[in-house]
């Protein structure tokens, strides 16, 4: 990729926080391009956008992916740049840069100088992590940034367990079909995800039928499907239907799948 790319995932909308953290990436970058991956993270949804930033690497592996989920801004939190197999991570220490990384090999974690004098303790987003991540798409030198540190803050909620044939997990994402995402990839699940084998899901005590599909159209009108989403992971789906609110699902709750 030729021109230097900076990725964004926040939750901070379509709004004026986002066009100051563009302005602050382009006064150190001119050339970046900038790619809104998701700005409609839920306030504060650590689970969810650390999903997103694990989709966002996965469509723009050589760009620099700045993530700004913060709820703990302004605190002794730390503010980091991740390098691992060719992926530069950008955000605050809170969990969400944790599952990009895992099973990722040479490991590079620094944390980031505190920017001069004047930034705001409430907008590290603007004053401290677009710098940064447009001074790396530019190519300069990470050890500039700060001092390396041994580990980042790991993300326990975000992962899934398997027993048998049921697999207990979270629910990391909503898409705006109502399609309701979790973490578990394919490859944990690969034999069980057989075409047209009933299953139940549980979201709580409430049990809902369904079963596998390889895509949306293989389900009849309103039935409620579980396959493999265009990210790699299992996915709980309503044919022409928003299943989140069929199930009354929201981000964080656990869910299970039991097949048959």
């Amino acid at each position: 990729m030729d021109q230097p790319v900076v990725s964004l995932v926040t939750d901070f909308g379509h709004t004026e926080y986002l066009a100051a953290m563009k302005v602050a990436i382009w006064r150190e970058c001119p050339e970046c391009r900038v790619v809104d991956f998701y700005h409609d993270v839920l306030h504060g949804a650590l689970l969810q956008g650390a999903h997103l930033l694990v989709k966002a690497v996965a469509e723009i592996p050589d760009a620099v992916h700045l993530v700004v989920v913060d709820p703990g801004v302004g605190t002794d939190r730390r503010a980091l740049v991740v390098r691992t197999d060719g992926l530069t991570l950008v955000g605050p220490d809170n969990g969400i840069l944790e599952p990009v990384t895992r099973g990722t090999n040479d490991l590079e974690v620094r944390e980031i100088s505190f920017p001069a004098e004047g930034a705001s303790p409430v907008f590290h987003g603007r004053d401290l992590f677009s710098p940064v991540a447009a001074r790396l798409a530019r190519g300069d030198d990470i050890e500039t940034i700060g001092r390396k540190v041994p580990s980042l803050m790991a993300l326990p909620s975000y992962g899934f367990d398997r027993f048998g044939d049921r697999v207990m997990t979270r629910v990391v994402h909503v898409d705006v079909f109502g399609n309701v995402q979790t973490p578990v990839p394919v490859k944990a699940v690969a034999d069980l995800v057989d075409s047209d084998r009933n299953v139940t899901v549980w979201i709580a005590e409430d049990a809902h039928e369904a079963r596998f599909v390889r895509t949306y159209g293989e389900l009849d009108l309103e039935e409620l499907g579980v396959l493999i989403s265009s990210s790699g992971h299992l996915e709980v789906a309503l044919r022409e239907g928003p299943a989140a609110m069929l199930l009354g699902s929201r981000i964080g709750d656990e869910i299970a799948i039991d097949a048959e």
